[in-house]
């Protein structure tokens, strides 16, 4: 990179000096000539007026930039119109050139205007500042224009803005496989002052992918084809590669059939929020007023289907729902899942900060590339065991709550409607959130919006269909409408699986457990004969920034379900046993050792690659070692966790994950997770001056993203993901009633109950009354507790309270199981 200031500094140089030396000699007499002229004429100086003096200097500096201008413009002009008659350029491109030449010539403000959104060259550059983006306003804004002798106004052009980048040729065809530290070592010891601009090989590849940006502003009447020729001359003069990927006006936006399709359907969500919200609230508010003027208030009456339907759209309801964090005793036990999942989100969020930036608009990046080597920095740089909590996590969950449900109904399940459920469940909001990716592109503008965020709404354009049908996992990356969905497309298909292997866990314990064994090793083996063929690193490492190398190792392994199949399958072993097995203290002795090689394993995981990140590749068997085995490893201190909180041995941990602020954070994640990518990729879209990576700034963003993200997932949850959930338990309980009658013995015991609680008779305890939530919660729990005569709470030995956390009680409030 550190080539770079020279060669702009000859490009510019170029553009008005002949290669000839002749003129190159005629130029300087030339330029002599005029500068003594200037000084002649600016020697008989009135002085200025004591009056009013700031004129007189006004007046001055302008006559000096307009000799020094009209000089500049007098040796240019020849040159720049011969110039212009080679290239095979529209005839409109050169009238306006021309026109812009003249414009300069004479000083007009257009045109200065022009020239003044250019992007210069920047301060830095031998630093790593890799972009003058210029001023794509400014530019925008122009309209060239003069009166005529007769006062009409003659309108010439409008200013475009065009991107200019730019990369040395490197003479190389780049190879597949390449160590960008080595690769280009002779390249660089046979031009010893690029070597010696460089200071080191490792970055001449980085011109592979990464390129100087210039912003250019110029006529309108110019299409990209004219100056991609006019770039491509200017290339072979200083042997770079130069293009000229896009240019843009101040044209309005142009909405396609396919986004006014989503905006139509993201309206209809909004109204019917509104609705929904209007019709729950205006009867409260009612209600309230009469009771404060001292009114006999009746019961209320029946809801109707059309009432309970629309309450289901209510945001206060939803809200108040997902901010209440009673909880009993049964749901405490499991309460730090809320935790994990919140710190784990956070996590997450932190890892894509990095790799969601666009790395030509960094500022010293010479300097940034020396985060690899802090340790502390490993957290951002290898978040990848991040996702494999949330794996294990809902493998542990789906099992537990599933293997419940067979137990409550005598190992009696539908398998399509169990299937059909979850879909249901999820993709609603997957399908709103890809629409979203859709329309991003609508809502501003800037010098890197359109290559930023085109590709994801062109890609969701054509292919948001495979989201819905969990397909994304199989499609390329650089083609994948929500490239972070293949979450939820590699948890859909373990979904698949998992009623079929709890069903065998549950007749068959020994079975079941044999089949989640063989499930480790496969996806272990398949992982690491996969990095042997493909040679690929054991994770995707900060010293091959290659975007083609990461998408390779993501498209291979890292997108795809049997990769993380071993954390799901440990994650429903974890489900199993506690499901079986009731509290159990853990003695010290092993306690305190069973923790300590936990986060000794966990911290080995995460900073253990700090070396790879800054230096060089690990070996071939260490990489692969690493690679097959560090997920399986991860998920089993995640299963620990759980499991010593969940048996009451987790101490100050299970209190840290158990705070009851993180309930309503924890319902947030699975919106949170689907929103933040696009929130971090419209930031970067919308900057316009490259920014200096360092830990403050990296810090006060990741800041901004977490807090932006989660409310957008605020919005979304109670206008989109709390809805559709209301309205499966409505469809559920109707069906219940109608079709499945064990469905509907359990549904007539819960609603009497709820009805008996929330007259305040329940136990005597006051605190359930009037809190849906809290009583619903309580009273699944309640209901899913044994009966001693109960024929199937003795099979599979003893009583189902003997094998399930705080006798027999179940945690209803993971029963989504989603993130």
């Amino acid at each position: 990179m550190r080539w770079l200031y020279p060669t702009i500094v000859c490009l510019l140089i170029s553009i008005g000096v002949s290669q000839d030396t002749e003129d190159t000699a005629q130029v300087t007499r030339e330029m002599e000539d005029a500068n003594t002229e200037f000084k002649e004429t600016t020697t008989i100086d009135p002085g200025p007026d004591p009056a009013n003096p700031f004129k007189y200097y006004a007046e001055r500096q302008e006559k000096f930039i307009k000799a020094v201008s009209s000089d500049v413009m007098e040796y240019v002009a020849p040159h720049f119109i011969k110039n212009l008659h080679e290239l095979n350029i529209t005839g409109d491109c050169t009238y306006g050139l021309l026109k812009f030449l003249f414009g300069l010539k004479k000083f007009r403000p257009w045109s200065i205007q022009m020239l003044d959104s250019w992007g210069k060259v920047p301060h830095g550059v031998l630093y790593g500042v890799l972009s003058s983006l210029g001023n794509m306003n400014e530019c925008k804004s122009v309209i060239a224009q003069e009166k005529k002798y007769n006062g009409k106004v003659d309108t010439f052009f409008r200013g475009k803005y065009c991107a200019i980048n730019m990369k040395p040729h490197l003479y190389f065809e780049r190879p597949a496989k390449y160590d960008p530290r080595t690769y280009l070592r002779n390249y660089t010891d046979r031009v010893p002052l690029l070597k010696n601009l460089l200071g080191k090989d490792i970055n001449v590849a980085y011109f592979y992918f990464a390129h100087f940006r210039i912003g250019a502003c110029v006529p309108h009447t110019c299409t990209l084809s004219d100056m991609n020729v006019i770039v491509r001359q200017v290339a072979t003069v200083m042997a770079l590669d130069i293009s000229v990927p896009w240019c843009e006006t101040s044209d309005p936006i142009q909405i396609s059939s396919t986004q006014t399709v989503v905006l139509l359907i993201l309206a209809v969500i909004f109204i019917l929020s509104v609705v929904g919200t209007t019709l729950d609230v205006l009867p409260k508010l009612v209600h309230s007023f009469r009771r404060a003027k001292g009114e006999k208030i009746p019961p209320p009456a029946r809801q109707s289907t059309i009432e309970r339907i629309s309450e289901c759209f209510s945001m206060y309801s939803n809200f108040r729902k997902m901010m209440n964090t009673e909880t009993d005793h049964a749901s405490d036990t499991l309460r730090c899942i809320h935790g994990l999942r919140v710190l784990t989100m956070a996590w997450i969020i932190l890892g894509h900060i990095y790799f969601y930036k666009n790395f030509n608009l960094g500022s010293g990046l010479f300097e940034a590339f020396k985060l690899a080597r802090s340790v502390p920095f490993q957290m951002v740089l290898n978040m990848f065991p991040a996702v494999e909590t949330f794996v294990t996590i809902s493998g542990f969950l789906l099992t537990y709550n599933y293997l419940r449900r067979l137990d409550d109904r005598q190992g009696k399940f539908s398998y399509f409607r169990h299937i059909l459920r979850r879909w249901c469940r999820l993709s609603p909001a997957f399908i709103v959130v890809s629409f979203m990716m859709i329309v991003l592109p609508l809502i501003g503008s800037g010098p890197l919006w359109r290559e930023t965020l085109e590709p994801y709404s062109e890609a969701c354009e054509r292919l948001w269909w495979t989201n819905p049908l969990y397909i994304g996992a199989y499609v390329k990356r650089e083609n994948m409408c929500l490239p972070h969905g293949w979450y939820l497309s590699s948890d859909f298909h373990y979904f698949l699986i998992m009623p079929l292997v709890s069903y065998v866990l549950f007749k068959r314990p020994f079975m079941g457990l044999l089949i989640l064994f063989a499930l480790i090793f496969i996806s272990v083996t398949a992982v690491g004969v996969l990095l042997f063929v493909h040679d690929l690193p054991p994770i995707p490492l900060f010293i091959d920034l290659e975007p083609a190398h990461f998408n390779e190792y993501m498209n291979i392994i890292g997108y795809k379900p049997f990769a993380h199949l071993a954390p799901f399958a440990i994650g429903m072993a974890l489900g199993y046993l506690l499901f079986r097995q009731r509290r159990k203290h853990i003695n010290k002795l092993v306690r305190i050792p069973a923790w300590i090689i936990v986060w000794g394993v966990q911290l080995a995981i995460v900073f253990g690659v700090r070396n790879w990140n800054a230096y060089d590749r690990p070996s071939m068997v260490m990489g692969i070692l690493y690679g097959a085995l560090f997920r399986f490893w991860w998920s089993l201190c995640v299963a620990w966790t759980v499991y010593a909180c969940a048996t009451g041995n987790g101490g100050l941990v299970n209190r840290i994950l158990s705070f009851r602020a993180w309930i309503p954070l924890s319902r947030l994640t699975f919106l949170v997770y689907l929103v933040h990518p696009l929130i971090i990729l419209a930031h970067t879209a919308y900057l316009r001056e490259p920014y200096y990576i360092t830990v403050p700034f990296t810090g006060y963003l990741y800041l901004g993203h977490l807090f932006t993200s989660y409310s957008l997932s605020l919005v979304l949850t109670v206008t989109l993901e709390s809805p559709f959930l209301a309205l499966d338990r409505l469809i559920t309980k109707a069906y219940h009633d109608c079709c499945d009658p064990l469905g509907h013995h359990l549904s007539a015991k819960r609603n009497a109950a709820i009805a008996t609680t929330s007259s305040g008779n329940f136990n005597g305890s006051s605190r359930f009354k009037g809190n849906s939530v809290y009583i619903e919660n309580h009273i699944d729990a309640m209901l899913a507790a044994p009966k001693n005569n109960n024929k199937s709470n003795t099979m599979r030995g003893g009583n189902r309270s003997d094998r399930r956390p705080d006798n027999g009680k179940v945690n209803m409030a993971f029963d989504n199981a989603k993130l």
